[in-house]
């Protein structure tokens, strides 16, 4: 079974720096699934919570190697070690270009 990783959104905490928040589900959702989910938890969360924009594009792999110089080999780590967290999509990886930015710019 194919699970799916869904960004939710992003979580304010005081003077912390924004927190992304995913939600990992055993069957993929439909678009409307995703919306109301995303309401759902931004109403058990208060207003804190801020919905992840859905109109904003994923990238691919391809775009992520080409914008910043990164093997395949260097993804598929920080996959692994659940800094990146694809969504996938007719089986090919997606991922939100804000987390990609946050976790490649430390590297």
């Amino acid at each position: 079974m194919e699970k799916q990783s869904v960004l939710i959104g992003e979580i304010v905490l005081e003077n912390e720096p924004r927190i992304a928040l995913y939600a990992q589900t055993p069957i993929p959702l439909s678009n409307t699934g995703v919306v109301v989910l995303k309401d759902k938890l931004a109403f058990l969360l208060d207003s804190r919570f801020h919905a992840s924009d859905p109109s904003r594009p994923y990238m691919s792999i391809a775009e992520i190697q080409e914008k910043w110089n990164c093997p395949p080999a260097k993804i598929a780590h920080l996959v692994r070690c659940d800094r990146l967290h694809p969504l996938v999509m007719n089986d090919e990886a997606y991922f939100d270009p804000a987390e990609v930015a946050r976790v490649l710019s430390f590297r």
